[in-house]
């Protein structure tokens, strides 16, 4: 499948972009308001996203699921209002999901063996839903 086959849908003025199993990363992404922008198994990396993330909006769900993210993108999501969040077999930890700080999240899906709740004893952003389905 070409890389851009199923880049751009247009829903309400804003882009829902799924680039599942695109061998593409960060750079591919425009400034724009994103409402649902899915990058499972892309070649995305920490930095680039960290900084692309200063100059788009993402309104609805961001999956970084098969990714190779790690904690070091976390502190970049404090504060906004992703109403679904999805780090499902990432090298994000359960210790480093404590950097989501005060972010609104409606729905976080933690989709991966590895996590086990311990990361909410202490837990502080704003979230309506967790699915830890595995």
């Amino acid at each position: 499948m070409r890389t851009w086959q199923r880049l751009r849908l247009w829903t309400e003025g804003r882009r829902a972009v799924d680039l599942t199993d695109c061998k593409v990363d960060e750079s591919c992404l425009s400034a724009d308001v994103y409402s649902d922008l899915i990058l499972d198994g892309t070649l995305i990396t920490d930095g680039g996203f960290a900084t692309r993330l200063q100059s788009i909006a993402i309104v609805g769900t961001l999956s970084m699921d098969r990714t190779e993210v790690t904690d070091k993108i976390l502190p970049s999501f404090t504060p906004t209002n992703i109403s679904k969040l999805r780090f499902g077999e990432t090298l994000i930890t359960e210790q480093g999901l404590r950097h989501l700080g005060t972010a609104t999240i409606g729905e976080l899906s933690l989709n991966a063996r590895k996590f086990t709740g311990a990361c909410f004893a202490d837990w502080k952003p704003k979230l309506q839903k967790l699915d830890m389905s595995r």
